[in-house]
């Protein structure tokens, strides 16, 4: 008998733990090699999980043939949950001919000036956008434009080799950094191209405004919008890091709900989206939204946990009933106005202690998760950007306070001691 299975490209193991967990025996997933042999997860039973070189496109597409080939299965739908596997997933879809975003929209999606160049194009709200192919280029436009500027890497995700720039020194400096912790990254999928070529450097304009991120559902010509959150800014070095969000701003109309929704939906069809459960970023300028990026996957980091305490609703859940043609995704969850708060080490060396007691004593948390322990090493950006995460956690903020305070209050509240 034919079993139907739900292709999962290129996740990691958290998240292969998470969904085999509550899907058993209804997935496949397609796994990197490396990260499998670093997980300390357990693996999925025999079946479940093919592992390759997914830098190797090809060789997975034809591995993943085989598989089916030998084995009485159907793939009733494919997702993908990280930025760097959206390539192959688009290309595995195509040749399964199964639903799921273009090659060329998820090119467009994954080259940020591409999306701005688009997006200009229909007249989608966006910021300037340059390609810079030297550190003298760098300079030259600081010179022609002398305003802040963001650089960083054409593909790439969250707040990884992001930069704030706002002189000729600083743009040549920066820019070489980034040529650098390109070279030397260990994540190059990330920072690669769909042809896997490495990434440009870009320089942004910024724009300066409060900033947010919303989950959405995309079917042809109705867009509805799955989460609203509001970022929270890290304070001090390493531009762009999130230390918090906050679900569903009260101060923010129905009417700005429905007019993000119409821009929305002609920023993600100028990047030749036609059915996609994903992602936005943008800054609030003047009551209307300016697009930083789309890409069709729902939000990552601590946001899944957010929504599940928020919901409950499952983002990680709904993605794969969404790849299955599944209609009942693209009505909005009812959701508390939750807050999310992520921890960030203040230096790296060996983490000597890490007690979260007096936090969980507070009563605006609701619970917290501390991905590392005593005896681990913190290694600091640009070296190392999943490392200095120690955790995060989901809690009620006060509505007569403001969330950035609070969540500066919370976060001191961890005890944390790093020998260096």
């Amino acid at each position: 008998m034919t079993e139907n299975r739900t292709l999962v490209v290129g996740t990691t193991p958290d998240y292969v733990d998470w969904l085999r967990r509550k899907n058993p025996g209804r997935l496949l997933f397609l796994s990197d090699r490396r990260l499998r042999e670093q997980a300390q997860e357990c693996p999925p039973e025999p079946g479940e999980e093919l592992l390759c070189e997914l830098t190797q496109a090809e060789g997975c597409r034809d591995q993943l043939k085989r598989y089916l080939k030998n084995n009485p299965l159907k793939i009733d739908g494919v997702v993908c949950y990280d930025c760097e596997a959206l390539p192959l997933a688009a290309h595995l879809a195509k040749d399964l001919d199964l639903p799921f975003a273009s090659p060329e929209a998820i090119r467009l999606c994954r080259d940020k000036h591409l999306s701005k160049s688009a997006w200009r194009q229909h007249l989608v709200s966006c910021p300037e956008s340059r390609r810079l192919t030297s550190d003298q280029a760098a300079a030259e436009l600081l010179a022609e434009r002398e305003q802040a500027w963001v650089f960083k890497p054409a593909c790439g995700g969250g707040s990884e080799l992001v930069y704030l720039v706002k002189t000729q020194a600083a743009a040549k400096t920066v820019f070489r950094e980034i040529m650098e912790a390109l070279k030397q990254t260990e994540n190059q999928l990330l920072f690669c191209d769909a042809q896997h070529l490495p990434t440009a450097i870009i320089a942004e304009e910024f724009i300066d405004g409060r900033e947010f991120s919303v989950d959405f559902c995309l079917e042809e010509n109705h867009l509805e919008i799955l989460r609203l959150t509001e970022k929270i800014a890290r304070p001090g070095d390493n531009f762009g890091t999130i230390r918090g969000y906050g679900l569903n701003p009260a101060e923010l109309s129905a009417a700005f709900d429905e007019r993000l929704k119409t821009e929305l939906l002609a920023a993600a069809k100028a990047l030749l989206l036609q059915r996609a459960l994903g992602m936005a970023d943008f800054i609030l300028k003047e009551g209307k939204p300016v697009f930083l990026e789309i890409t069709p996957r729902p939000g990552g980091d601590c946001l899944p946990a957010l929504l599940q305490a928020a919901g409950p609703f499952d983002i990680l859940e709904a993605a794969l009933n969404f790849a299955r043609s599944d209609t009942t995704v693209n009505k909005r969850p009812s959701l508390r106005p939750l807050a999310a708060l992520r921890f960030h080490a203040e230096r790296g060396g060996l983490i000597r202690q890490i007690d979260n007691q007096t936090l969980l004593r507070d009563q605006r948390v609701l619970t917290c998760h501390l991905g590392r322990k005593v005896g681990d090493r913190v290694t600091m950006p640009p070296q190392n950007y999943d490392s200095w995460l120690l955790g995060y956690l989901i809690f009620a903020p006060r509505a007569d306070k403001d969330l950035a305070q609070q969540c500066h209050e919370l976060h001191a509240l961890l005890k944390v001691e790093i020998e260096p």
